[in-house]
């Protein structure tokens, strides 16, 4: 039996994001917030789905994209350093 999956939510990404995750291959299975050694990932209480809730810490190591089982749900545009990145020059 599978997991039936809250509705998707409509807000869109802030534009300066480096986590990128696609709705529609998204399974909501949480592995990718285990993965994240800073905790850029969350479940949103109100659409009970994943979301990157602290992006500007991402420090861009894509263990979360490494770790999903659904190839291209998430991905890190490494392309854009931000935060803990930028610390490292």
């Amino acid at each position: 039996m599978s997991k039936k999956l809250p509705p998707k939510p409509d807000t869109q990404k802030p534009a300066a994001s480096v986590v990128n995750i696609d709705y529609d291959l998204c399974i909501n299975c949480a592995i990718c917030i285990r993965s994240c050694p800073v905790d850029v990932l969350r479940i949103n209480r109100e659409t009970r789905w994943l979301e990157a809730t602290y992006w500007e810490d991402c420090m861009l190591c894509k263990l979360c994209e490494l770790d999903c089982p659904e190839p291209g749900a998430i991905t890190i545009s490494a392309d854009k350093p931000l935060g803990f990145a930028m610390s490292f020059g």
